[in-house]
């Protein structure tokens, strides 16, 4: 399920949207997370603003990290 978090974005609201259709896409929005949590397990974000370019970039740094020896991985500290 894709859930699409723009209407509770600050920009959002600067759109054409009465404040009972902006609530009423919070609204929905939130029960189809509601029901993605429950019943599918994951979901999709969408609306969210950051450049696909960073999501890129933070893929291909995950990619990295994982493909590294699991003797190298356990030295790194969480903290």
């Amino acid at each position: 399920p894709v859930i699409d978090i723009s209407p509770f974005n600050s920009s959002y609201k600067l759109e054409k949207c009465s404040s009972s259709q902006l609530k009423a896409r919070k609204k929905e929005e939130a029960v189809k997370f509601h029901n993605a949590c429950r019943d599918v397990g994951f979901f999709y974000v969408a609306g969210h603003g950051i450049e696909s370019s960073m999501l890129d970039d933070s893929l291909a740094y995950a990619r990295r990290f994982f493909e590294l020896p699991e003797s190298r991985k356990s030295k790194l500290s969480l903290q």
